[in-house]
């Protein structure tokens, strides 16, 4: 990239040699430099860049960013002086990566305490929507599943952009982001357009640095200040300092709060050691969170996901619980709209033993031709037929099954396609009931466990958007997203917890 093309936005006070010469690359740390790299002399804490601007040189630095020239200048070294590094730093390093957060949905979330839990919600939650995402915080960075260790809540502008530069190369939608009060102070977020902005709570905090409560405020105020027109900033308006933040605001304002009216109201109903049962506008939910401050946090994690334009009740999702007992359900609004169930665990899809869906009249046939009684009858339909009835007797197992279908067992085969093409004909079913579909989940002991039935059922799925990404498949037993990224429906694998389930409703029946 041209010299010129970086400092297109950037009021220069002296210019001395070629400001078309090419740069490979930008940096602040002078032993991180390398041939054509542009050296930036930020004034910091500790130590001041404009000592090193020799040592960058010598490295290869092709041009240098500085407030004041060195003594001597360097042949073939183009200087140029601003005002200051410190406020240059961010954009200069957003032009050289390709302004990232012009193609990502930035939120930045400040605040002295929360800022990780809701940070991290976010990009769980979002990354269960379906989308690729990135997350920067303290714990760790992502870039969607990929972790980058990290050992500042906010990096330096250099290595961010060049962060945020991977999450948009790799496709990433949305990135969630700590913002300390620290990065705001030494304009590390500068040149960095935000979606949004999230405020948690104020504390006396890092007062070492900020040595007042006020400038304390200040920075995290400052970054309110920065948010564009087309950003939110969602406010805690439990925390007295919450409106302060948003008062000067250009972006539109949405608050939260436990105690008063707004526009993300909570309320806890019931608070144990297995969670909280809260309302949340006007909406009963279950959460395996304890303590009232997560209560706010799940507040503000709501709140930023509807100001992010996700509405949960648009949400169409078909839950495949795919195992020796099997069932189907089509869920809208977070409510079962239909199952494949019936008054009996014997409607629906095959089973293990179970035949699932049958013409009523043939239990009356089969009575009629065998002599059996209706009880006799109900027996084989329960327990005698299915897979294990469809393979000729090899099992009700599917893992027995696939092992005899590897083997060339041709019963055993066609008890496998007879099981996978019923569910298919459920999913299309329960898509059109639905109006589409969204997202499919496989769970319980076949869905969790068997890559080769999952391929197999949606195989023939590709006219709903389905497209499975065939090495997340190969996993099993754990929670993952097995579609493509640009897959129209998200395809999940969840394990099932069924005793965790009784155990929560014994507890609650007790109580």
């Amino acid at each position: 990239m041209k010299l010129e093309r970086l400092l297109e936005h950037i009021k220069i006070n002296n210019l001395s040699g070629d400001p078309q010469c090419d740069i490979t690359g930008v940096n602040i740390d002078s032993r991180r430099i390398a041939g054509g790299h542009l050296f930036i002399a930020l004034r910091g804490t500790q130590t001041d860049g404009h000592a090193y601007i020799g040592k960058a040189i010598e490295l290869g630095a092709r041009a240098i960013l500085c407030e004041t020239l060195p003594d001597t200048l360097a042949e073939g070294v183009t200087y140029v002086v601003v005002d200051s590094t410190e406020d240059v730093v961010g954009q200069v390093a957003t032009t050289f990566y390709g302004d990232p957060t012009s193609k990502v949905e930035l939120v930045g979330v400040t605040g002295t305490n929360g800022k990780t839990t809701i940070a991290t919600l976010l990009y769980k939650m979002f990354r269960h929507f379906g989308y690729k995402v990135g997350l920067l915080s303290t714990v760790c960075n992502y870039i969607d599943d990929e972790a980058i260790p990290t050992d500042h809540t906010t990096p330096d502008p250099i290595t961010l952009n060049a962060l945020l530069g991977r999450m948009a190369d790799e496709g990433c939608k949305y990135v969630f982001m700590e913002v300390s009060s620290h990065s705001v102070a030494q304009k590390r977020i500068g040149g960095l357009r935000f979606a949004g902005g999230i405020f948690t709570n104020l504390t006396r905090d890092h007062l070492d640095y900020h040595k007042t409560f006020e400038n304390y405020l200040k920075a995290k105020k400052a970054f309110f200040d920065g948010l564009p027109k087309s950003a939110f900033a969602l406010t805690n308006a439990d925390d007295r300092n919450g409106m302060v933040m948003v008062q000067n605001t250009r972006a539109r304002v949405a608050t939260y709060s436990l105690r008063s009216l707004c526009d993300f109201q909570g309320k806890v109903l019931e608070d144990g050691f297995e969670g909280m049962l809260m309302d949340i506008n006007g909406t009963e939910v279950n959460v395996q969170f304890i303590g009232r401050f997560n209560a706010s946090n799940l507040l503000a994690v709501y709140g930023a996901a509807v100001l992010l334009g996700k509405k949960p009740e648009e949400l169409k999702l078909i839950s495949c619980h795919l195992g020796n007992g099997s069932s189907l359900s089509a869920v809208k609004d977070g409510k079962c709209q239909d199952t494949s169930m019936g008054l009996s665990p014997l409607a629906g899809v095959p089973m293990g033993t179970r035949a699932g869906d049958i013409d009523t009249c043939v239990a009356q046939f089969i009575m009629n031709k065998y002599n059996m009684s209706a009880d006799d009858c109900l027996t084989m339909l329960n327990k005698k037929s299915g897979v294990l009835a469809l393979s000729d007797g090899v099992s009700s197992d599917f893992r027995d099954l696939d092992a005899a279908a590897e083997k060339g067992n041709e019963a055993a085969q066609l008890a496998l396609d007879k099981f996978a093409y019923e569910v298919r004909k459920y999913i299309g079913a329960y898509a059109a009931a639905l109006g589409g579909v969204d997202c499919i989940v496989f769970t319980a002991g076949v869905g969790e466990n068997s890559s080769s039935m999952r391929a197999s059922i949606c195989d023939g799925l590709e006219y709903l958007g389905v497209k499975l990404d065939a090495e997340k498949n190969k996993l099993r037993g754990e929670e993952v997203i097995i579609s493509t990224s640009d897959s129209k429906v998200t395809v999940w694998v969840i394990p099932t917890n069924e005793e965790l389930m009784i155990a929560q409703d014994t507890a609650a029946l007790t109580k």
